[in-house]
């Protein structure tokens, strides 16, 4: 009955051939998740098709996706003893877990363009998993990571829509992302966007040790991190400068790499704008990897 009074609604509309060709593909998306192949060929009618229509793609494609959700993960699980971080001010105190949903496919280009391949990522903190969404729009792979539930439990934002490719679990505690074989499973990129300062020292210990994991040979970390309190909450709990945060990650051989050789400042997800790079209340953009040719 859903589906027959949302086809009448939608022939309404000029738009209607479009959402009728997405939700085409997703249907055959869902009976190929074994066929490499065939989901290679479907992922990429949907890049295309977003091309052509992308001024009604984005609110048909979100549209249909709750009801259809766009879920092509069937090789990477979560295995933890703490699948979520009930302790966190961020849960106990929920603010950018349940408001924040950043998307910035000027960063997934960015990633593309360094590495000249298909690619995987993995986004820590994701809140709402745009980023994650992002990702798996242009045909790449993406999981994401968060620390409390409540997204999951409202279906919240990407939730809803790609719910294999986002798990929970407490970061500052161990945890492994894992294939059908139990073997790590390792990310060319990991993210982390105005998520390291939430955790306490001992916590950043945790994520860093997570990070260095899971990052394949030759991977990137890229994170915005805040070095400002903020007044009258702990929200942020390990506020640092950036020579801590580089002497910090080099302990865990993730060597530092120029900004500029990767990203654009207005390539990266989140972390400040031109107009607030020198005030106080400023974030710093990381970009390392695992070698040290840097």
């Amino acid at each position: 009955m859903l589906l027959n009074n949302l086809k009448t609604l939608l022939k309404q509309f000029s738009i209607y051939p479009i959402a009728r060709r997405i939700w085409r593909i997703l249907l055959r998306i869902s009976s190929h998740k074994s066929n490499n192949r065939k989901l290679f060929e479907l992922e990429n009618e949907i890049i295309d098709l977003k091309k052509r229509e992308q001024q009604h793609f984005d609110e048909i494609f979100n549209f249909l996706t709750r009801i259809h959700p766009f879920d092509l993960n069937n090789k990477v699980f979560i295995k933890t003893d703490y699948p979520v971080a009930y302790d966190s001010p961020d849960h106990l105190i929920p603010s950018g877990t349940i408001n924040d949903n950043t998307t910035k496919p000027a960063f997934v280009e960015a990633c593309f363009r360094y590495f000249e391949r298909k690619i995987s990522y993995l986004d820590l903190g994701c809140a709402g998993g745009g980023l994650v969404r992002n990702f798996l729009e242009e045909g790449h792979f993406g999981i994401g990571v968060e620390g409390s539930d409540i997204s999951l439990k409202n279906k919240r934002a990407e939730w809803g829509r790609i719910p294999s490719h986002l798990f929970t679990a407490d970061l500052t505690k161990p945890l492994s992302l894992i294939d059908k074989k139990g073997s790590l499973y390792m990310f060319d990129v990991i993210g982390a966007w105005e998520v390291m300062e939430h955790f306490t020292e001992d916590g950043v210990e945790q994520v860093l040790q997570t990070v260095r994991s899971h990052l394949a040979e030759g991977g990137i970390f890229t994170a915005s991190i805040a070095t400002y309190d903020i007044p009258h909450t702990n929200h942020h709990q390990c506020v640092h400068n950036e020579q801590w945060w580089h002497k910090k990650l080099k302990t865990y051989d993730l060597y530092p790499i120029e900004n500029q050789v990767l990203f654009k400042l207005s390539e990266f997800p989140r972390g400040g704008s031109i107009e607030d790079i020198n005030s106080f209340n400023k974030s710093i953009h990381i970009v390392c990897t695992n070698s040290n040719k840097y």
